[in-house]
């Protein structure tokens, strides 16, 4: 599908065509497709990540499947021994600990791209497509400001996409998010965001009403600063 460099971070996201599930949500054909994601940094600021990804085709939004259950993380080396010592390795042992380094990645690779998987987690996305609708779409998006730690603009956006798209379910609150990552300044937030997407999509119940009837109190008002979030 797509790659970004940015200058702390590479990722490289690919999808299946094959792999297609309906949402069940008020949108007739509201299609998803599994795909992946690998993210690396170079600079010491993560190891290797891959994890399944979830790429809603009706607007290209994307989410990051961040459970652990499915994503994996692991080092960048494929084998680990003290370098004052590492010349008595020949390079053969070291292309085969390289080599089942790689093995295992592929395994974790194809557990991702089974059809149960994506089928646990389209199970998951039904429950948030059929959820409690948001009373106050202007507060609900408030307590995302201020949970998810979101700038004014983001949540503007969100609530531009709230009003245009009209869904006001779980499910529609991930796509106004995921929606607002493809606009984001940089890949880095951009990510972030489609991962914040997904967390919003798997909150329980009792989570997500405490947004959906959200109560702005006045000193997160204050906070807010109203004049300018509107």
């Amino acid at each position: 599908r797509n790659s970004y460099v940015t200058e702390t971070r590479m990722y490289l996201r690919g999808t299946l065509p094959n792999m297609q599930r309906e949402i069940k949500s008020r949108q007739v054909g509201d299609i998803v497709e599994l795909g992946i994601l690998i993210q690396n940094s170079e600079v010491g600021l993560g190891s290797l990540l891959i994890m399944p990804i979830i790429m809603r085709l009706a607007c290209l939004n994307g989410m990051k499947v961040n459970d652990k259950k499915y994503a994996k993380s692991r080092k960048h080396v494929g084998m680990s021994y003290d370098v004052t010592n590492s010349e008595i390795y020949s390079d053969n042992t070291k292309a085969l600990a390289n080599q089942a380094w790689l093995s295992s990645v592929n395994d974790e690779m194809n557990h991702i791209f089974k059809e149960d998987t994506f089928d646990e987690i389209v199970d998951r996305l039904n429950v948030a497509a059929n959820s409690e609708e948001i009373s106050d779409p202007e507060d609900s998006r408030d307590r995302l400001v201020i949970d998810c730690n979101l700038t004014e603009q983001e949540g503007k956006k969100i609530l531009d996409e709230l009003y245009s798209k009209g869904d006001g379910t779980q499910w529609g609150m991930a796509n106004a998010i995921t929606a607002t990552a493809q606009k984001a300044n940089n890949a880095d937030r951009s990510m972030e965001l489609e991962e914040i997407g997904w967390n919003i999509a798997n909150l329980h119940e009792n989570d997500w009403h405490n947004i959906a009837e959200a109560v702005i109190t006045p000193k997160e008002k204050k906070k807010l600063g109203y004049s300018v979030i509107n």
